[in-house]
């Protein structure tokens, strides 16, 4: 649970800042943004520095594209919109800021970074938002904010190359600016003091290089005597020697000898602490923001990271890559971060029911993570489904569905709507593939009734719906169309079940019978069996598959999220076309290709 400090982060605003052209940002006091490599997950937390801190600004910092060459000109900022909470803190805050709120009672600001031409950099100026209504921002800038105002605010960001090691022997850390405020009574420190004076008295004693020198120093002073001191003894220097060890059964090692991911976890751990001590100095606010919290980390790790991240104390800002991360920090708090007409944007999750969400988190982080770093995800009613297309997937496009960009989600039944409306809030692009049996195709057409409409959706730019033809299942679908494979797959899998039940069939029989053994074997049969249509037959011989396949490339083209890079793995299919693939390599009907877009 958040501890309040009476104000909360809420909203930035950023125009012409690195990859940013414009964006607007919603924040809750935990915040997780997700999105392709150079898509500017990065430039968020920049922005945010330049207008808390004293980040370092250039002219290559200024968004920048063909349309839009670099400007001195340009207008380049940052408005930051805060939120005071009520009760008597706010009334302290409001004292504080006294005439640099709105009229709303809210505090708001803007950090202009101004080219100057004198010195040839950029300097900054922060001055009053008087009135922020939706997009409507305005800005005073006669208003200017003090540096006793700018004192109550602050951020601690960790970049993804953290390393705790580095902040203990860095004079110039946060770690060591708050470490040498030691805070201890005056009796123990005295205690302490004479402690330590009396252990370096032993020390000293007991080194014959030591005493030699402390001997040689205590002859040059006739006002007093010089010694050596190999302890401090002053409870205000103990600090300067303070270090994070690891008790290794016994073996007690300094943090920088232990791996980058124990120490990873380490300046996690310390930034919250530091960052909520801040928080007690008296009124303040502070922001914490987390760069790749999972580097260096294993996946087991990552959502203990994940974990600890989801239950911090002040608000913070998590970028990752990670879907353990996402998983355990809520979709309610996700912000999908991906290439639009004004640069990046920052979509953030609008889906707040509960319980709409509690299916959905739970499927996600159990069994399909990756789904929210998806190109496109593709719903389905079950298991069945889930892991019979990916190898087709394969066979069509020539690369498996991971490497594409493409998840199979099985929704657990027919409730796709909360699902519809989780990833359409995200910005990320999904499509339903359902069977044509009455009970699933009337829960689906409910499903979708309020989105657009199923029929709609079946149809032209709109279709996200593919639907298996003629009131078949998917297992009636794959006899129907090349029921001779299934028998052939039969004998070879399951011989037992083919002396069983078909050996002695007719033709007309064996269809129905190879049906029945499918969804009676369904979750068991549905991996072997796409594996071996990929290897002895023609996935194109399945019109479902072909019309999903060809509506997967269509909506890939929609520019969401990608768990694929933006690199050539579009470009042409890597299939040699053997196992688990049908067609010949010259056969391959698609290939892909990724858009993209101003990244930093």
């Amino acid at each position: 649970m958040i501890e309040s400090c009476g104000i909360r982060l809420t909203e930035v605003h950023v125009v012409n800042i690195k990859s940013i052209r414009e964006a607007f940002v919603r924040l809750g006091y935990s915040n997780y943004v997700f999105g392709l490599n150079n898509a500017g997950k990065s430039n968020l937390l920049f922005a945010i520095q330049l207008a808390l801190g004293n980040r370092r600004f250039m002219a290559s910092d200024v968004y920048s594209s063909n349309d839009e060459p670099y400007s001195r000109e340009k207008e380049v900022y940052v408005d930051l919109r805060f939120e005071l909470d009520e009760g008597d803190i706010k009334i302290q805050w409001m004292r504080k800021l006294g005439n640099v709120l709105t009229a709303d009672g809210q505090f708001c600001f803007r950090t202009e970074l101004i080219y100057d031409e004198d010195n040839g950099t950029y300097r900054r100026n922060r001055c009053s938002i008087t009135e922020w209504n939706g997009s409507a921002i305005k800005a005073n800038r006669n208003i200017r904010l003090s540096e006793d105002v700018m004192r109550l605010f602050g951020c601690y960001y960790i970049e993804a190359h953290r390393d705790i090691s580095e902040d203990v022997y860095d004079r110039g850390s946060l770690w060591n600016r708050e470490v040498s405020k030691v805070d201890i009574s005056e009796e123990i420190g005295q205690e302490v003091r004479e402690t330590i004076r009396s252990i370096n008295t032993r020390i000293v004693k007991e080194s014959q290089l030591l005493s030699s020198i402390s001997e040689a120093l205590g002859k040059l002073n006739e006002s007093g005597n010089l010694y050596v001191d190999p302890l401090p003894s002053e409870v205000s220097d103990i600090y300067r020697g303070l270090d994070i060890k690891v008790d290794e059964g016994g073996n007690i090692i300094p943090i920088s000898s232990v791996g980058l991911g124990t120490r990873s976890i380490a300046a996690i751990t310390t930034a919250e602490v530091l960052s909520k001590r801040s928080l007690g100095n008296g009124l303040a606010y502070m922001l914490l923001m987390v760069e790749e919290p999972e580097a260096h980390l294993h996946p087991q790790l990552q959502s203990d990271i994940g974990r600890e991240l989801s239950g911090m104390k002040v608000q913070s800002i998590v970028t990752t890559h990670s879907p353990y991360v996402l998983a355990e920090g809520g979709i309610a708090n996700l912000i999908n971060c991906k290439h639009g007409v004004n640069g990046t944007e920052y979509i953030r999750s609008n889906v707040s029911n509960r319980e709409k969400l509690k299916k959905v988190e739970e499927r996600i982080r159990r069994y399909r993570p990756a789904a929210l770093f998806a190109r496109v995800v593709v719903l389905v009613e079950g298991r069945t489904e889930e892991l019979f297309l990916p190898p087709l997937i394969c066979s069509y496009f020539g690369k498996t569905a991971d490497s594409l960009g493409f998840t199979v989600l099985d929704v657990g039944g027919t409730g796709y709507r909360q699902f519809i409306d989780v990833f359409d809030s995200l910005g990320i692009e999904w499509v339903i593939f359902s069977d044509g049996e009455e009970k699933p195709l009337r829960k689906l057409n409910e499903a979708v009734a309020d989105w657009g409409g199923s029929e709609k959706l079946r149809q032209g730019d709109s279709k996200r719906i593919v639907v298996i033809p003629d009131g078949l299942s998917i297992e009636g679908h794959i006899c129907m169309n090349m029921n001779d494979v299934v028998t052939d797959f039969l004998k070879e899998y399951d011989e037992n079940v083919y002396r069983k039940k078909l050996r002695n069939l007719k033709n007309d029989d064996v269809v129905q019978e190879n049906i029945d053994v499918l969804k009676t074997f369904k979750v068991e049969y549905s991996e072997p069996l796409a594996n071996y249509i990929c290897d002895n037959a023609d996935v194109r011989a399945l019109p479902a598959i072909m019309e999903l396949m060809e509506l997967l490339e269509r909506r890939s083209q929609h520019g969401s999220v990608g768990g694929a890079e933006e690199d050539s793995r579009f470009d042409r299919p890597s299939c040699s076309g053997g196992s688990r693939c049908g067609l010949r390599k010259d056969d391959h009907p698609r290939t892909l290709h990724n858009e993209t877009g101003a990244g930093s």
